[in-house]
């Protein structure tokens, strides 16, 4: 998909994971996905969809998963690229 983490079993409830992951987003330069539990991505051909509650951290900058930003992180599945 893309350079990025995944984090597994997050809630909003921990700042402190939270601050301590949006602050690893600037140090390392990646973004971070932030998955809380029963959340997914799916990715079939060249769509990826999600579900459930997750949180984009990039930058420093938290805030709450959307279609847009799922395309962006997704552009380059193309078949140029090798994803079909």
């Amino acid at each position: 998909m893309a350079d990025i983490t995944i984090k597994a079993h997050v809630t909003q409830e921990n700042q402190e994971l939270l601050q301590t992951l949006a602050r690893i987003s600037i140090e390392q330069n990646l973004p971070v996905c932030a998955m809380e539990d029963e959340s997914a991505v799916f990715v079939k051909e060249n769509e990826a969809t999600y579900a459930g509650h997750i949180l984009w951290i990039n930058n420093g900058n938290v805030c709450p998963m959307s279609q847009k930003i799922l395309e962006q992180m997704t552009g380059n599945l193309s078949p140029e690229q090798g994803y079909e």
